[in-house]
């Protein structure tokens, strides 16, 4: 009987310290919640601060592109606050323009930022009854206009739209095929390509000779063939060279 109040004592004393820890607790949270709101209205002051505005951008790498619709794409101005900036995400939207190739941004010191974009390179401008467009080695096509320089193929059908694959024209898919497939030496022969179906494609030469070439299927024979034929020619002028049978092309005098 004489340990009841031992007992009592030690209950009250342990229930004092389970209430003491509550109460420690709760003064922890209340000190994290409060640091954290104070932190977070830091952040949104600084972010409207001049302090951290970005005070110059540099573009580099564009030839067809104007750099005021880059940077609209890109999310970035000079004057916005360079804490939402997100390096990676102006990256992605710039590469997702067709002309586009590749987009690196980087910081430059703390308040600049470079953008250096890779622009795609017309491969060939194919000339459509309605405008011509550039297209790029892997089959995109970049925009409209023509590119000096570039092989020029006339093609028939619609001209298709900007960010479209060389395959929304079955025209368009032929000619590149074929002036992809031309070695140097040949296409260098080459003042233009006409495509007037899929399967019917022609060269014509700088001297004005015609050469009928059929589909895009063999180009690798098609083009040894015709420059033996031009080998074997010698200088003679003729009017038409038939290759869509590589293994026994024809000349017409």
């Amino acid at each position: 009987m004489s340990e009841g109040p031992v007992v009592n004592e030690r209950i009250a004393q342990r229930r004092a310290e389970v209430r003491a820890e509550r109460r420690r607790r709760r003064l922890r949270r209340t000190v994290l919640v409060a640091s954290t709101l104070v932190v977070l209205l830091g952040l949104a002051v600084l972010e409207r601060s001049s302090l951290v505005a970005l005070a110059d951008v540099e573009v580099t790498g564009l030839e067809r592109l104007d750099e005021a619709a880059v940077l609209e794409v890109a999310g970035v101005a000079e004057g916005m606050s360079v804490l939402r900036i997100r390096l990676g995400a102006v990256e992605e939207r710039l590469e997702a323009l067709p002309l586009v190739e590749a987009a690196t941004a980087e910081r430059v010191g703390p308040l600049g930022l470079r953008i250096d974009v890779v622009e795609a390179a017309p491969a060939l401008t194919a000339r459509f009854p309605t405008a011509s467009v550039l297209v790029s080695e892997q089959g995109l096509v970049l925009g409209e206009g023509e590119a000096p320089g570039t092989p020029v193929a006339d093609v028939r059908g619609r001209a298709p739209e900007p960010g479209d694959t060389v395959a929304a024209s079955g025209t368009l898919a032929a000619a590149h095929a074929v002036v992809l497939a031309l070695p140097g030496p040949v296409l260098a022969l080459v003042d233009h390509v006409t495509v007037r179906a899929p399967d019917d494609v022609r060269l014509v030469l700088f001297d004005g000779v015609e050469v009928r070439w059929g589909d895009a299927s063999r180009g690798d024979e098609k083009a040894r063939a015709l420059g033996a034929v031009l080998e074997d020619l010698d200088g003679r002028v003729v009017q038409l060279i038939d290759v869509r049978a590589p293994m026994a092309p024809t000349v017409t005098p």
